[in-house]
């Protein structure tokens, strides 16, 4: 199975990019052993949302081969800090490149803050979106808070918190991509 990561932070030696790393280490660990990408919205190959009949060659092809990791993946994970009240521009403009690719996927959001809500405004806008484009969104929501207070100076992950959290979602989301992925496959059905 592939699960796709998409880091929505674009600030250099943000926080929530390390959740997202984390998060890699997290599913590349799990039984199930899945093939798992991360995708950097802050990529500067990434061109602001335009018509991909404007954009330069180098563009267009880096847009394709993001759009074949998508397409071929069973699940996708957004990974987003909350920006003055929603989730990352960067997040958003690469999202908005694609849409079929994200269709009857099951989808996990994260939203990161170093406030003590957890970026719930950020996740509102991913399960808007999430919604919008027909993905079939996790139930369970990864809200870190305090992020600040989550990894150690050399980016280890020190949240007690934060590894029982991630480690729920990653079960959860695992889950709802193996039935998704088994029922396909004994009904042919495809995305």
């Amino acid at each position: 199975m592939r699960i796709v990561l998409i880091s929505g932070a674009h600030r250099t030696g943000s926080r929530s990019a390390q959740v997202a790393r984390y998060l890699f280490e997290q599913l590349s660990a799990h039984a199930s052993r899945p093939e798992v990408s991360l995708i950097d919205a802050s990529d500067s190959r990434i061109p602001l949302f335009d018509d991909r009949m404007l954009l330069s060659t180098e563009h267009a092809e880096h847009l394709r081969s993001i759009e074949v990791v998508l397409g071929s993946s069973d699940a996708v994970v957004m990974v987003s800090p909350e920006y003055n009240g929603g989730m990352a521009g960067s997040l958003k403009n690469l999202l908005d490149f694609y849409r079929k690719e994200y269709e009857r996927k099951p989808m996990g959001l994260v939203s990161v803050s170093s406030g003590t809500l957890g970026g719930v405004h950020a996740l509102h806008q991913m399960i808007d979106f999430a919604s919008y484009v027909g993905a079939f969104i996790l139930n369970k929501r990864l809200m870190v808070s305090e992020v600040d207070k989550a990894f150690d100076p050399v980016g280890g992950m020190v949240s007690e918190r934060l590894g029982r959290n991630a480690s729920m979602f990653v079960e959860e989301l695992m889950w709802l991509t193996e039935a998704i992925h088994h029922h396909k496959e004994r009904t042919g059905l495809t995305v």
